[in-house]
């Protein structure tokens, strides 16, 4: 999967996965990221593939949430 991992706009990220399961209550995807960014810059999206599925994750301070 990182192998094969391009880089894609958060915008797409957010438009295209359900991050309600981890978010907080009264929290909202743009604003999860705007704090990952605060705290890490290098936060980053990405397309990849998962097997046979595609798959999109969310890198921050060196974990991955991934979607597929």
């Amino acid at each position: 999967m990182m192998t094969n991992k391009k880089v894609i706009p958060f915008e797409t990220f957010i438009q295209s996965v359900d991050m309600t399961p981890m978010l907080d209550e009264d929290e909202t995807p743009e604003g999860f990221i705007q704090d990952s960014l605060a705290q890490d810059p290098e936060t980053a999206s990405y397309v990849s593939n998962w097997g046979d599925k595609q798959a999109m994750f969310l890198q921050v301070a060196g974990f991955e949430f991934i979607f597929v």
